[in-house]
């Protein structure tokens, strides 16, 4: 099943800060692009579990959640960019 990104949540907010924390981190690195693909994973209610760049060896995983949260979840990973998921992401606090 197809997840909106629209519709993610980061329920512990201490995630949602460390979150935040990484997503300004990687956009000070020198090669830094905006639009570099990111793959978003939730748990089968919408909770967001982990993040990892597409192309770059960057990823965040969240310590509120179990690995087979993610792998047992019923939404398939979703697409997206930097822009975009900082945006959502930056509007959740």
């Amino acid at each position: 099943m197809n997840f909106s990104i629209e519709n993610l949540t980061v329920k512990n907010p201490n995630v949602r800060y460390r979150l935040i924390r990484f997503l300004e981190n990687i956009s000070n690195y020198d090669n830094f692009d905006e639009n570099m693909e990111m793959d978003v994973f939730v748990n089968s209610f919408g909770d967001f579990t982990a993040v990892e760049a597409v192309d770059y060896r960057l990823q965040f995983t969240s310590s509120d959640h179990k690995l087979l949260e993610t792998i047992q979840s019923k939404y398939n990973k979703t697409r997206t960019n930097y822009r975009e998921f900082s945006k959502i992401v930056y509007n959740l606090s």
